[in-house]
């Protein structure tokens, strides 16, 4: 049976992907900045690993409402993480 009521689109909320990203011990979130717009979650910032940016990257495009990810973390290479 269809409804008639209108699916409302999600409200993406920032503060629930800035605490996922800070929750995941992996993350150094101080040069992470979360942009939204409608249903478009941007990243920004600058991270240590590769790993790093692509974790980030699937922490917010799970979160409720996103549509599409625009990742634009910054790898910056630091010799405490490199083996």
């Amino acid at each position: 049976m269809i409804s008639d009521e209108v699916l409302q689109p999600i409200e993406i909320q920032k503060k629930d992907i800035e605490l996922a990203l800070a929750g995941n011990e992996s993350l150094d979130t101080n040069d992470i900045e979360v942009i939204v717009s409608g249903s478009n979650v941007k990243l920004v910032g600058q991270v240590n690993t590769w790993l790093q940016r692509e974790e980030a990257g699937r922490i917010a495009s799970n979160a409720a409402g996103v549509k599409s990810l625009d990742n634009e973390l910054m790898v910056t290479f630091n010799e405490e993480y490199v083996y």
